[in-house]
């Protein structure tokens, strides 16, 4: 194949070792070729992480609900609570905000900071802190699948705290076998300060993170857009 490709025919059968040769040169124009594909698609990904995000309007919802549901695909909801329409409909009304990220017009990412906490979710009893103290949670993120390993997760958190401001205190749930949600939270500054039951009898680790100087300016150039 490497002879045929490169001198074609049957001349090509002739020349073998000048056609592996070429074929090792090519190979490794190729692999030198991929290797700068590779970089500059990290430098991309790097770049979207924390410079390309914005808060997303009501006309994103359609989007939103459609990349909610790549993201989770088969996963049960003892990795990943489902959420609906109203849901997103909700905090694009005025129960929190959602950031998300973009590449060529495409919504690949987004997380969500709710700022109105149900009474049922609201961890600030359980964990001793007083029932007027400023919080919001961190409430569930997604990366479209052609997406992932760029860092987009981590970056929604990051982005995310800085646009929480000087809330003193930021909370999230993740599954115990959401291993990857779970690290980027603790990767972020968040610590598990308890195991509890939610979403139906669901085992959820309950992470928080207080309020740090200078966490508002931490991705503020990004979420500001």
């Amino acid at each position: 194949m490497i002879g045929r490709e490169a001198g074609g025919g049957e001349e090509a059968r002739g020349e073998k070792a000048r056609g592996e040769d070429a074929g090792r040169d090519g190979a490794g124009r190729d692999e030198a070729g991929r290797d700068r594909a590779e970089q500059g698609a990290a430098q991309q990904g790097a770049a979207r992480q924390d410079d390309a995000w914005q808060v997303l309007g009501a006309g994103h919802l359609d989007a939103i609900e459609h990349l909610h549901r790549l993201s989770i695909g088969s996963a049960g909801p003892d990795v990943v609570k489902p959420e609906t329409r109203d849901f997103f409909a909700g905090l694009l009304a005025g129960r929190g905000r959602i950031l998300g990220c973009f590449d060529r017009g495409a919504l690949i990412a987004y997380g969500v900071l709710q700022t109105e906490i149900l009474a049922y979710d609201d961890p600030r009893a359980e964990l001793g802190y007083a029932a007027d103290r400023g919080i919001a949670k961190l409430a569930g993120a997604a990366v479209a699948p052609s997406h992932r390993g760029a860092g987009l997760q981590r970056a929604s958190i990051r982005q995310r705290v800085a646009l929480a401001g000087d809330t003193p205190l930021l909370f999230s749930t993740a599954a115990p076998g959401n291993t990857a949600s779970l690290q980027n939270l603790q990767a972020e500054g968040f610590e598990i300060r308890a195991t509890v039951t939610r979403y139906g009898g669901l085992q959820r680790y309950l992470l928080v993170r207080e309020h740090r100087a200078g966490d508002a300016a931490a991705g503020a150039s990004g979420a500001a857009r």
